[in-house]
């Protein structure tokens, strides 16, 4: 079965990609050549920046991923909405507030979906 690519793609970075992102995607010249080649990327992709990826949350400062929109098979799916609830120590009048939610991220699939660790280095399983 071939694979048809019917979509836009989406550029996921971190956000300490998130300039260079930008600069690749709408820059009308290449941006690391002071040459004023013309920046073949330009419009080909949106972008969309995600907390999820970032080296303080436990992913990568360097990591991206290239999907295709509407045709990648990731999600994030809700188990139980947030809860709010607080809790009052009698003696000392400490108040604590808590919040009680369950969320899965998930794979189906890994076609119309390409990442890279963003070490220039090559992959393959």
């Amino acid at each position: 079965m071939a694979l048809s690519k019917n979509g836009k793609d989406v550029l996921v970075v971190p956000p300490a990609l998130e300039r260079e992102g930008q600069e690749e995607l709408n820059s009308v010249l290449t941006p690391e050549s002071a040459e004023n080649a013309i920046n073949v990327y330009k419009g080909s992709a949106d972008m969309v920046t995600s907390l999820f990826l970032d080296g303080v949350n436990g992913g990568s400062n360097t990591a991206w991923f290239l999907l295709t929109a509407g045709r990648h098979k990731l999600g994030h799916e809700v188990r139980q909405a947030p809860v709010m609830g607080t809790d009052v120590a009698i003696l000392s009048k400490i108040v604590t507030f808590t919040v009680d939610a369950r969320w899965a991220n998930y794979s189906k699939e890994w076609k119309r979906t390409w990442g890279s660790k963003g070490d220039l280095a090559a992959y393959s399983s």
